[in-house]
């Protein structure tokens, strides 16, 4: 799925189809349908390249998330590796990376995340860096909120 803006957002509204979820009778009612509230638990939507905002329900795709550039020019730094903010039971990570802005990202290869330690663990020396994360088709998971990266500086000219 590609589009302008993903976000999490709460449909509103009742259907007439619910009404029967708050009384069999409007009639018998104490309560004003006013006085109900009909947002729900926030759930991920994305507005497309046609600006129609669509809701992600039914089967779980696979996700694909990755994080903006981090670095410097000054100073190299090695990744250990790098900890997903996620309750997906299995995904998978990867680093890309580069030396300089005029060059192009190498991707580097995809690490399953050790369910011991939650961790994605890989080393890679760099100046430049992205996190992925892979989360497959119809693995139960709720969010994914980013990575905590394991970066020290590196010994390397």
């Amino acid at each position: 799925m590609s589009g302008e803006y993903l976000l999490g957002i709460s449909q509103t509204g009742v259907t007439l189809e619910n009404l029967d979820a708050i009384s069999s009778s409007i009639d018998a009612m104490t309560l004003s349908l006013d006085a109900y509230a009909t947002a729900v638990q926030p759930e991920i939507a994305q507005f497309n390249n046609a600006h129609v905002l669509g809701f992600f329900r039914g089967e779980n795709l696979e996700a694909t998330l990755e994080s903006a550039e981090q670095g410097t020019d000054d100073n190299r730094i090695t990744i250990r590796g790098f900890r997903p903010i996620s309750d997906a039971a299995m995904l998978y990570g990867s680093v890309s990376t580069r030396d300089t802005p005029s060059v192009t990202t190498v991707a580097g290869a995809e690490v399953p995340v050790n369910t011991r330690t939650g961790r994605c663990d890989l080393m890679r020396d760099t100046r430049y860096a992205r996190f992925k994360v892979r989360i497959p088709a119809a693995t139960q998971w709720t969010f994914c909120a980013g990575v905590v990266p394991d970066v020290i500086a590196s010994s390397a000219l």
